[in-house]
C-alpha cells in the first residue's frame, strides 16, 4: 500500500472530518469530450492523508510531545521522533501564532487518513443522488416547503469551490469520485 498527500479545499476537509465517505474533484486537466477515462491518481488501496491549515500551539520537551493546533479545532497531541523534535519546539518558540500552509504539514500530524477503497472517474451531472450524500451532503427543506436534494447542494458546493478554477458546473466538468474508508 502506498501513502500518499490529498490535498482538498478547507470546506471538502470539514465533510470528510463530518463523517463522508466519498470525495470528489475535477480531472486536471480536462480531457477530450470523447475520451473515456480509465486512470485516477489515487487508485483503489492508496492511504491518503489530508492537511490542512495548522501551527504548532505547545511542545513538552521530555517526553518529544508536539501539540498541533488546526484552524477550526483543539490542539492534538503527537508525540514525534526525538530527531525531529527541535524543529518543532523551535517553531513554537519563534511564532506561537504563525500558521502554515497544508503544503508544509507533515504526513503524522494529519487528523484525517483514509484508505481508497472505489475510484471512479465521470462526469459532475452523471453524480447521483447516493454519490452527493456520501459526499457529505443532505437533503434539506427550504422557505416555502421547497426541497433542495442533496445532489443540489453538491453542484452548489462544486461551483462554489471549483467554478472560478475553470471546472464550473454548466460545462459538465470531469471529476474524480473516492470511496474512503477512514483509518
Amino acid at each position: 500500500m502506498t501513502d500518499k498527500r490529498m490535498l482538498l479545499p478547507q470546506a471538502l476537509v470539514a465533510s470528510l472530518l463530518s463523517g463522508a465517505t466519498q470525495v470528489s474533484m475535477p480531472v486536471r486537466p480536462q480531457p477530450p469530450i470523447s475520451k473515456e477515462m480509465d486512470h485516477c491518481p489515487f487508485p483503489i488501496g492508496t492511504v491518503v492523508w489530508v492537511p490542512e491549515t495548522w501551527r504548532v500551539w505547545g511542545t513538552v520537551s521530555s517526553a518529544c510531545v508536539v501539540f498541533i493546533e488546526f484552524r477550526d479545532s483543539e490542539p492534538v497531541r503527537h508525540v514525534v521522533p526525538s530527531a525531529q523534535f527541535p524543529r518543532y519546539n523551535r517553531m513554537r518558540i519563534d511564532g506561537l501564532t504563525k500558521w502554515e500552509s497544508p503544503a508544509t504539514m507533515p504526513s503524522w500530524a494529519a487528523r484525517y487518513r483514509a484508505v481508497i477503497e472505489g475510484a471512479k472517474a465521470g462526469r459532475l451531472w452523471d453524480a447521483t443522488e447516493a454519490d452527493a450524500v456520501a459526499d457529505g451532503f443532505k437533503e434539506r427543506r427550504g422557505a416555502q416547503g421547497l426541497v433542495f436534494t442533496a445532489l443540489d447542494y453538491l453542484i452548489t458546493a462544486w461551483d462554489d469551490l471549483y467554478a472560478k478554477r475553470g471546472y464550473p458546473s454548466d460545462i459538465n466538468p470531469w471529476r474524480y469520485s473516492y470511496g474512503l474508508r477512514r483509518l
